[in-house]
């Protein structure tokens, strides 16, 4: 692929690729400065290692990471965390989630991830702190690229409307599968024509002359290889609704208190290994607003910080669903300072259309509590019968988290033997 346009050019430079969860963009910024683009799965063992062995490879002069100063932290954490021993600290830290979430939330995206730590034994992000070693062998110059999380949730919980959030979100998933089931239906189709077609080439080939047997030969390679590249679309059709299975497979186990076993462990991480091999620009829905905020603005930000990076090798250690963006900005031009400082700034709370509607609902709780007594009666009882709804439900998750965890030891427990054993 030409990064730099259709007809070439000097600056111009061949696609890098790797095997496995990794993906590698090669830019020349035209100062005698190569950007090397390495765009990883945060969830992924195997990305994580190969970003570590890639920059001991490229020796280079500043290694950029998809990091702030607010997340600094997430370098210098184990690459394995544990479930903490004490018995109600899960518990303590749900309960505190949920209470935040219910005012903000942004805190569902680190609750998503902490679940996922948690049943995968994973750290989100382990390929930074596996880069920033990586830099530090190679005397390289580490740089936190991306702006401030509170910048970014800020920013979400202004720009992105509660309708996008509840009901376009919801509209474009629907969407999105529909759209991958008819790719699955019709890669699957022609899948089963390339088939046909190569059985066909093989009886031709076995009944040919010596002579002619080549040619029939290479016709039936063509026919494979074409079967290859339709069964390959239909399992990148597949990938997306697989890891929605097994992630409710695995919270339908959690609700009904059973228990999650080993196998359900690799499940989930075998569908988020699958996962990292998508693009999620173009294979992901996401609202307008949301890829603005999430994806966009941090582009701009982390593409500028790329292009003031020093040395003749730089590299950039980002989520592949950045990759496209920083690559095209470093084409066409990164964003001037302005633009900049806007992405960093959080807007001044606005009212919504809503907002009027819920400020006369709550004028006329008001006056229906002055001038009826029934109307007091009834929305006593409602805030009574929501309150003890939600003490129900914060309940519930308490217990269901405390089997969990007893769950979660004595498998443990038992393993923990074998494996001695084992290494005896």
């Amino acid at each position: 692929k030409h990064l730099f346009g259709a007809q070439g050019g000097e600056n111009e430079i061949p696609e890098a690729t790797l095997d496995g969860a990794l993906v590698e963009r090669t830019i020349d910024r035209g100062d005698g400065c190569v950007v090397h683009l390495l765009g990883t799965c945060h969830l992924s063992q195997e990305a994580a290692t190969q970003t570590a062995e890639r920059i001991r490879q490229l020796k280079p002069n500043t290694v950029l990471v998809e990091l702030c100063e607010e997340r600094r932290h997430m370098l210098t954490r184990s690459q394995h965390p544990r479930r903490s021993s004490g018995p109600s600290s899960s518990r303590v830290s749900a309960a505190a989630s949920l209470g935040s979430a219910l005012t903000n939330w942004t805190e569902l995206i680190g609750m998503m991830y902490s679940s996922f730590e948690t049943l995968l034994d994973r750290q989100t992000g382990a390929e930074f702190s596996l880069a920033v070693d990586a830099a530090h062998d190679c005397g390289a110059q580490v740089v936190l690229g991306d702006r401030l999380s509170s910048q970014t949730t800020g920013r979400l919980q202004r720009l992105v409307s509660t309708r996008e959030l509840l009901f376009d979100m919801q509209v474009m998933q629907y969407d999105f599968s529909a759209q991958q089931a008819i790719r699955r239906t019709r890669s699957m189709e022609a899948a089963l024509a390339d088939v046909a077609k190569a059985r066909f080439a093989l009886e031709r080939h076995e009944t040919s002359s010596p002579l002619s047997r080549g040619q029939h030969l290479e016709d039936l390679c063509a026919r494979l290889t074409c079967l290859e590249q339709h069964m390959a679309e239909a399992h990148e059709a597949c990938i997306l609704d697989n890891t929605d299975a097994v992630i409710w497979q695995v919270l339908r186990k959690f609700w009904r208190k059973e228990i999650i076993t080993a196998e359900d462990r690799r499940n989930l991480g075998w569908a988020v290994d699958a996962q990292s091999a998508l693009d999620p620009l173009k294979d992901m829905p996401m609202s307008a607003s949301m890829r603005q905020v999430l994806v966009f603005e941090r582009d701009q930000i982390m593409s500028a910080a790329l292009e003031r990076a020093q040395g003749p090798v730089v590299v950039g250690v980002v989520g592949a669903a950045h990759i496209p963006g920083i690559e095209e900005a470093l084409r066409r031009g990164v964003a001037d300072e302005e633009d900049l400082d806007r992405f960093r700034t959080i807007p001044a709370w606005t009212p919504r259309p809503w907002h009027g509607m819920a400020t006369l609902a709550a004028g006329g709780l008001a006056l229906g509590s002055y001038r009826s007594r029934e109307f007091r009666r009834a929305l006593g009882v409602s805030v009574v019968g929501l309150s003890a709804g939600s003490v129900w439900l914060l309940s519930e998750i308490r217990d269901k988290l405390r089997f969990f965890e007893e769950s979660q030891r004595g498998i443990a427990s038992t393993l923990q033997p074998s494996s001695m054993a084992n290494e005896s």
